[in-house]
């Protein structure tokens, strides 16, 4: 939680994860379709929501990441995100008399190196769990819906839920959603270098989608 909340991992010393990803719109970053990192730079796709990350078997919007304990790579490396490399993490890390004592707590050992890092920034991620909505009270029978929410629950059910399946309200599989029919971004198909893929993109989370606006991989969609 120390590292994910301080800029100490970005080149320019002044943006953290936490910058693009507020613990208070569930981890993402509201009211930006694209989030800025370093130096002014503005990203390519929108800051997805960040819970229940335990569960995926993938992240990013294309998918291009398979594990969570590697994930941080991509936006800790990114040139438009935090723009760092390795050496100076290790380097300001190390001069840190602060880390050096907290790692050594962890790991009996003061020397910290990437897979350190990378360790207890996944332990931070999988602690952010998202299981006590409206929807998970309802299903243990715990509330009841208003009327209003039994119909939207039965609309949804019969035309949203291939796609956003409970628990996790995502499948956690790419597909492209037929609004573009040409694409500025190629999504899944920069991964898998097959045509097939071209547009296709990670199917979100609907959990507290109503704080994670604007929409989409480019936040193209403001409100719900």
């Amino acid at each position: 939680k120390q590292l994910f909340f301080d800029p100490i991992l970005s080149s320019e010393n002044t943006i953290s994860c936490a910058s693009c990803h507020l613990p208070s719109a569930a981890f993402s970053d509201p009211g930006k379709a694209l989030s800025e990192g370093v130096f002014g730079r503005v990203g390519k796709r929108n800051s997805p929501a960040m819970f229940n990350l335990i569960w995926h078997p993938s992240f990013m919007w294309d998918g291009g990441i398979n594990h969570l304990e590697v994930m941080s790579i991509a936006p800790l490396t990114d040139f438009h995100e935090m723009d760092m490399d390795w050496q100076t993490i290790f380097s300001r890390l190390n001069n840190s008399e602060k880390y050096k004592r907290e790692f050594k707590k962890v790991f009996n050992d003061h020397q910290i190196d990437d897979q350190k890092v990378l360790y207890v920034l996944t332990q931070f991620m999988a602690s952010l769990i998202s299981s006590n909505a409206k929807y998970d009270q309802w299903s243990r029978g715990e509330i009841a819906f208003s009327a209003e929410e039994e119909q939207g629950r039965k609309l949804f059910m019969n035309h949203c839920n291939n796609c956003h399946q409970a628990p996790l309200f995502s499948s956690c599989e790419f597909k492209n959603n037929g609004i573009d029919s040409i694409f500025q971004d190629e999504g899944r198909a920069l991964i898998t270098l097959n045509e097939t893929d071209l547009g296709k993109f990670k199917i979100p989370s609907l959990r507290n989608v109503e704080l994670t606006y604007p929409y989409m991989h480019d936040g193209r969609f403001n409100t719900l």
